[in-house]
This record gives C-alpha cells, sequence and structure tokens, in this order.
C-alpha cells in the first residue's frame, strides 16, 4: 500500500453510510508477484536454468534487465522518486522470467492439440501474466513482462509444428496483453448503484400488479454486464462492470418493457381486473409521486427518458380506468351469479333423467361428483363467453372445482360435494380455504343422493365450531317465489369473515312432488 489514506478514507465511507462499497484507485497499491505451477505435472531439468545454453541465456537476458532497473524505460524511470521502491524486492524477476517461460511453453506444446486448446492455453497465459503483479498506476507495466511476452511469442512463430490459423490467434492475445483493459470512462460503482437504487425509488412497484416484480428488482442490480469468464488456472471470474451510460440505457429499456407487458390492458383482457375503483387511487397516488420526483433536477439527463415514459404511460393507465369503468359497471350489474347458478339448477332439474349426472348419482355410477361439476363448467362458459371457467385447477395442496373468472364481477369459485361424501362435514373450511383478500364469498353445491331432505343435518354440520362459524349468520332464502331455498351462512378462518352460498340439489326431486 503506497497511499494508506485511501484505504482508510473508504472504510470510512462505508461505515459512515456514504459508500455502500468501498473503491481504492490503483495508484494507490502495488500488487506483489506469485509464483506459477506447471500443468501435467511438468518438472524443470536438473540444474535448470543452468541446464542448457538456452535457459542460461534466458535467465542472463533477465539479470541484465533486472540490473538497470529502474532505469530499464521511461515508465520505471519514475521509481527512482517513488520511497517505497526497493530494487531487492525485485531479484526474483531472472528466475521467474525463464522458468514462467518454460512453464508455459509446455502448456502450449501439451495442449496445441486438443478442442479446447484456446480456452487451455490463453488461461494459463493470462494466469502466468498476472503472476508478474501490478505496478500503481503511473509507475510502467509489470516487471519484465515484456520479456516474457516477446519471447514466448518468437516460440510459438517459430514452431513449424503449429498451424498458420492457431499461431495468429495465440500471437494476437500476446501482443494486446496491454490492451486487455478496454478505454472505457472510469465507473464509480457506487456512482452506479446510486443510479439504480434513484431508479428502484421512482418506479411504482405501490401498484397491486407490479408488486410482484418489486422483489426481483430489489436483488438484481445490473452493474457487471455479460457472463463471467472464469480462468481454469487461477479461479478468478472477471466480469466487465457496467457504465452508467449502460445504466441509464438499460433502465430506460427495462421501464419500457415492463410497462409494455404488465397494464390495466393486459388485466382486462386476462380476465384479472377485479377492483377499478382502487387501481385508480393507485394510478392516481403513482403519479403524483413520480410528477413530484420530476421536480427534482438533481441529474434530469440521466432520469429524463424513464420519468417521462413513466408519466406518459400513468395518464394513459388513468385514462383507460376512467372509459373503462362506466362499462364495467354497467357488465356488473347485468350479472346476477346465484340467479344464474339457480338458472342452471332449474335447467337440470327439467331435464331429469336425460341428465347423465342425475343418472350417474341415482344409479351409484363412478364420477358422481364430477359429472355435475362438468355440467355446470359447460353452462357457465355457455352463460359468460367472455369468461374464464376452468375445473380442478390446482391451489397448493388442493384443487378447486370450478372458478369463474369474468371482467365484470368478482372471481367465483363452486366447491361441488355429494352428501355421500366422508369430507362434507369441512365444506365450509374447504371452500373458504381457496378464498384470498379478492373473494368475500364462495358457493357449495351439495348433492343429495338421498330420497329424504338433508337440510337439517347439513345446517348441523355448517354450524359446527369447527367451521369456524359466525354465530347467528345462517339464513335461508326462498328464492322468487318458487319452491326453491338456498342458504347463507359466515365463517371466519383468517381476519376476514367469507361468506358462503349453500345449495342442496336433491337428485330425487321428482319422487318428492
Amino acid at each position: 500500500m503506497i497511499n494508506p489514506e485511501e484505504f482508510v478514507k473508504a472504510f470510512q465511507d462505508i461505515s459512515s453510510g456514504k459508500a455502500q462499497i468501498g473503491q481504492i484507485s490503483t495508484k494507490a497499491f502495488e500488487i506483489k508477484h506469485y509464483d506459477t505451477q506447471p500443468v501435467n505435472g511438468h518438472e524443470l531439468p536438473k540444474d535448470f536454468p543452468n541446464c542448457c545454453a538456452f535457459h542460461t541465456e534466458l535467465f542472463q537476458m533477465g539479470t541484465a534487465r533486472y540490473e538497470k532497473l529502474p532505469n530499464c524505460c521511461e515508465p520505471h524511470k519514475r521509481l527512482n522518486q517513488a520511497k517505497w521502491f526497493k530494487k531487492e524486492n525485485y531479484a526474483y524477476f531472472p528466475m521467474k522470467l525463464v522458468t514462467t517461460l518454460a512453464y508455459s511453453w509446455h502448456c502450449v506444446k501439451a495442449s496445441i492439440d486438443k478442442p479446447e486448446w484456446y480456452k487451455e492455453i490463453t488461461d494459463y497465459l493470462d494466469y502466468s501474466m498476472r503472476s508478474y503483479g501490478q505496478l500503481p498506476d503511473g509507475f510502467g507495466p509489470p516487471v519484465g513482462i515484456e520479456l516474457y511476452v516477446a519471447n514466448l511469442a518468437g516460440y510459438i512463430e517459430q514452431d513449424k509444428h503449429i498451424s498458420f490459423d492457431k499461431k495468429q490467434k495465440l500471437l494476437e492475445f500476446l501482443t494486446n496483453f496491454d490492451k486487455r483493459k478496454p478505454d472505457l470512462e472510469q465507473t464509480d460503482i457506487n456512482l452506479l448503484l446510486d443510479k439504480y437504487h434513484e431508479w428502484f425509488k421512482i418506479f411504482p412497484f405501490e401498484i397491486s400488479f407490479l408488486r410482484h416484480l418489486k422483489p426481483y428488482f430489489e436483488k438484481h442490480i445490473p452493474i457487471l454486464k455479460g457472463k463471467g469468464d472464469t480462468n481454469m488456472y487461477s479461479g478468478l471470474t472477471a466480469f466487465q462492470v457496467t457504465t452508467k451510460k449502460e445504466l441509464v440505457q438499460f433502465l430506460n429499456s427495462v421501464t419500457l418493457t415492463i410497462i409494455k407487458t404488465i397494464n390495466t390492458r393486459f388485466l382486462f383482457e386476462s380476465k384479472m381486473m377485479k377492483d377499478v375503483d382502487a387501481l385508480k387511487i393507485e394510478m392516481m397516488l403513482a403519479n403524483r409521486r413520480v410528477e413530484i420526483q420530476a421536480l427534482d433536477r438533481t441529474d434530469w439527463k440521466d432520469r429524463r427518458e424513464y420519468i417521462k415514459m413513466l408519466k406518459q404511460w400513468l395518464k394513459g393507465e388513468k385514462k383507460f380506468l376512467n372509459e373503462i369503468w362506466p362499462i364495467l359497471q354497467v357488465m356488473e350489474k347485468n350479472i346476477d351469479f346465484v340467479k344464474d347458478l339457480i338458472d342452471g339448477i332449474w335447467r337440470l332439474q327439467k331435464n331429469d333423467i336425460n341428465e347423465a349426472c342425475i343418472v350417474n348419482v341415482r344409479e351409484d355410477k363412478a364420477e358422481k361428483e364430477a359429472t355435475f361439476r362438468n355440467w355446470f363448467k359447460n353452462f357457465f362458459q355457455a352463460r359468460y363467453p367472455e369468461a374464464i371457467v376452468s375445473a380442478e385447477e390446482e391451489k397448493g395442496k388442493r384443487y378447486i372445482d370450478l372458478k369463474i373468472t369474468h371482467p365484470g364481477m368478482h372471481e367465483k369459485i363452486v366447491e361441488f360435494k355429494g352428501w355421500w361424501n366422508y369430507d362434507k362435514k369441512n365444506i365450509a373450511s374447504q371452500i373458504c380455504s381457496h378464498l384470498t383478500d379478492f373473494e368475500n364469498a364462495g358457493y357449495v353445491f351439495m348433492i343429495n343422493h338421498k330420497q329424504d331432505e338433508i337440510i337439517s343435518s347439513y345446517k348441523e354440520l355448517v354450524e359446527d365450531a369447527s367451521m369456524n362459524y359466525v354465530e347467528g349468520s345462517w339464513k335461508e332464502i326462498q328464492f322468487q317465489g318458487t319452491d326453491m331455498f338456498y342458504y347463507v351462512s359466515k365463517h371466519k378462518f383468517s381476519a376476514k369473515e367469507k361468506t358462503v352460498y349453500h345449495f342442496i340439489f336433491n337428485v330425487w326431486f321428482s319422487h318428492q312432488q
């Protein structure tokens, strides 16, 4: 560390909350060299480097360069004024030069004919070049690395067994060793984090249909780009840091992608639009918050595009909701789900033995509950052509018998149960377990296979303490001057009460008349 003050400042910035990441300039420290290991168990010859004239000459070349240090070149001459510089700390260089060249040339020869030759060789060369360490910025390249590169390039160029194409690729990698750091704008990571958090704070994640995206964008901060490249020898994984310009472009792009994909039009078409009044309030509040954020002109250039985009989008969403709300109100007024369900019961009884679901129960055949559910699935799909009607939809560990999703009413969930079924006693808890905060009512279709009335016994099941029955909530309702009755009860399995509508279908109705 040649500038300890920078380290102290980095720690202070983090401790005080001024910065999330401590950054230290490469002018403030030196990276020491390290020894490399050969591949495939390669061993140096006996008496290395005095084993042959070739290695002896290389060692002498390294010694000559060391003796000239720091006056070997203009950048290194600046070391004469550096108080931290001690020449004897670099006495390792002559031996390092001849050793890394021997190891690297062995790797080239051992890997050149392998399928992954380029990755294996260049990873080893990168590992070897990094082992020369790094001088602080302004004091030149690592000591002697140019001799390593020049000599290895000469070996490769002169070798007759390496193809021309492979030579060119390896030589290009070596000769560009000092250009591996792209000439990009100097990036302050804390500045990137601030820019991202600024966008995150402005984006209207409080809107209910965008809320599920918040945890993802809270955890994934795009300050690194591309796929990390891991060196198979050093284990280092290198990434490029996103520049401020690239981050701003990304934020504009992701803002556009989100609002184009998830919006009120999408909710309507997906039959997911429920409480329009609540949505309108959310939009107004979000729009006002973005308008207030836009008044802050600090770094306006970076924020202008996505703030403008959000303001236009929120304005359009408000307009869409205002236009569609009267239509939805008319649609909802025209839908009476209880009346439609009773209409289905009337049609079933009218058709009597022409309906397979009635015959199945009377003759005790298989799929008794399922045939009733499937009949009503087809009935409601025909009654509500614009609805999504699904049967046996999975929810947690259970299945919803019948679910009707319609833009003009809240989601309707119907549970079909036979009186012969043992778990009929849990019917209230079963139907309530399917209801979220967006559904305040569920519907039970109880199939009576007996020739006697079951209403008294059924009421006892509903009012049982285990069903969290709300005392005094049971009601018997006669449908519009007919002999048809249905029943209503309330239950509290969570913080909110839920209403359950009960319809008893007597399959032996004709025998009772």
